[in-house]
């Protein structure tokens, strides 16, 4: 029998993609943070960590994190979680999907 998991384990603001073998079955999760792209900037944000520039050309970490780039983040961070949404450029898994392939192959408690 698979183990018990909380779905409040499993669930975050950020992008989670499950680890699967090649039947199906789920071995382990990762989470990363999500990405975003507004006012000029490519950055990924963490709810704990916050945000981390990154570069356009390559998605590695930017060089600087500059006064502008800050500012900006402070006008996207007073947008609704809908316009947030719509600025997102990558992890595309939502918390509804999330449960439901959880609840595929795992107790929830």
């Amino acid at each position: 029998m698979p183990p018990k998991v909380g779905i409040h384990d499993l669930l975050s603001t950020m992008s989670t993609h499950s680890l699967k073998t090649p039947d199906g079955q789920i071995n382990g999760f990762i989470t990363l943070a999500d990405i975003y792209e507004y006012d000029g900037f490519v950055f990924e944000f963490h709810r704990y960590c916050g945000p981390f520039k990154l570069r356009k050309s390559d998605w590695g970490p930017a060089a600087r994190q500059g006064d502008k780039f800050h500012e900006t983040v402070d006008r996207w961070c007073d947008l609704s979680d809908e316009q947030k949404e719509d600025t997102r450029i990558h992890g595309q898994q939502t918390r509804d999907q999330i449960r439901e392939e959880v609840l595929d192959e795992k107790e929830i408690y």
